[in-house]
């Protein structure tokens, strides 16, 4: 296989992977303008509510927490 060949290859390689980058990319923006995205949805305490306490936030046993 000579250089401009396996170079020609590579290169249709390269944009197949670009056109299903993409398309991804466009399946995601029409999801997320066609409002059928998870991020439109609340998240938390309702608006006006007070803050949880510290000790209502950490488990009951010793346990390793992500905060």
């Amino acid at each position: 296989m000579s250089f401009q060949t396996s170079a020609l290859l590579l290169s249709w390689v390269a944009i197949l992977l670009l056109a299903l980058v993409v398309s991804g990319l466009v399946r995601q923006v029409h999801a997320l303008t066609s409002g059928n995205a998870a991020l439109g949805r609340r998240v938390g305490p309702a608006v006006g509510t007070a803050a949880p306490r510290w000790a209502e936030l950490a488990p009951a046993a010793p346990v390793p927490t992500l905060l």
